[in-house]
């Protein structure tokens, strides 16, 4: 394995994004939504991800996730990247412009 030096941009974004998603949704469930850490987290995650859509939109596809609600979406990698396959949810409102969502069939 390669050190986080050696990574490209993208192969270390995608593991900081897990790793803010896991740390928000275990502060989420300690301390509650209304929470300013949790907020924060949520905020830093938001942020990371539009990263991603903007800075590899290549790299990823948005995609409508019904079973998660409807404003929700589904950030799925176009290629495993460090062993995942997605960049965790987020909602509609948070994508950036012009990124297309996908309906799934």
């Amino acid at each position: 394995m390669r050190s986080p030096r050696e990574l490209d941009p993208l192969e270390r974004l995608i593991p900081e994004i897990h790793a803010v998603n896991h740390a928000w949704k275990l502060a989420r469930s300690w301390y509650g939504d209304d929470a300013s850490i949790t907020s924060n987290l949520r905020q830093a995650k938001n942020a990371l991800q539009r990263r991603l859509l903007t800075l590899y939109p290549e790299a990823v596809r948005v995609e409508a996730t019904p079973e998660e609600g409807p404003d929700i979406v589904g950030l799925v990698l176009t290629r495993p990247v460090g062993g995942h396959t997605d960049a965790a949810h987020m909602l509609l409102k948070h994508v950036p412009s012009p990124v297309h969502v996908e309906e799934l069939a």
